[in-house]
């Protein structure tokens, strides 16, 4: 059977899903690209109504099919991937339904932030004790367990906003610690350090 799959140079890579809606969300470097399964699906399932991906990692095939009109289910060990794939996928229904200008939301968010004194906030509890100064600079880490509970409190009534808001503050937390994603993730080394300041974070 000849194989007629159209790839450009980055869509086996998350490069592209970097500047797309939703995929953008929560940048996945083990990621692919939406027009990797497309592709597959056009060539090999094209009158499949029900996709599995196996391994979900953030959710790109799930989005795909939800895209086309497509049922779908998956499997994913991760528990915060999971946290990932449920947020892109079902908070934007959810969300739509109920009728939110999600972007308006957002904005007055950010604007209202920029505005408040992060150092009001206390820090958002931690349920375990991981030793996480091996990751972040203590005032770093400070910082965003006070943005974390800042955004809890914020959006304290709605779950699909407040899913959002802590993807987002998790896209955050490799580019603010001691680690960098280079095929996999790892500790910088002494030239890769980057000094941050609590307003590079807020």
């Amino acid at each position: 059977m000849k194989c007629e799959i159209k790839l450009g140079k980055y869509d086996g890579t998350f490069q592209k899903s970097k500047t797309l809606p939703i995929h953008r969300w929560y940048p996945f470097i083990e990621g692919f690209g939406e027009q990797l399964v497309w592709e597959i699906v056009r060539e090999f399932a094209d009158k499949s109504t029900y996709l599995v991906d196996p391994f979900a990692g953030c959710g790109t095939t799930l989005l795909v099919a939800s895209k086309y009109g497509l049922k779908s289910g998956y499997c994913e060990i991760n528990p915060f991937l999971k946290f990932v794939i449920d947020t892109k996928i079902n908070s934007p229904v959810r969300l739509q339904q109920k009728e939110i200008d999600v972007p308006t939301v957002f904005r007055d968010f950010l604007s209202e932030l920029s505005l408040l004194n992060i150092k009001t906030f206390p820090p958002a509890h931690v349920s375990c004790n991981p030793k996480f100064e091996q990751y972040f600079d203590e005032n770093i880490l400070d910082v965003l367990l006070r943005l974390k509970q800042c955004t809890l409190d914020y959006f304290n009534r709605d779950n699909d906003l407040k899913s959002i808001a802590l993807l987002m503050l998790s896209s955050l937390l490799i580019e603010t610690s001691h680690l960098k994603r280079a095929g996999d993730v790892r500790y910088r080394r002494n030239n890769e350090k980057v000094k941050l300041t609590e307003s590079d974070v807020v």
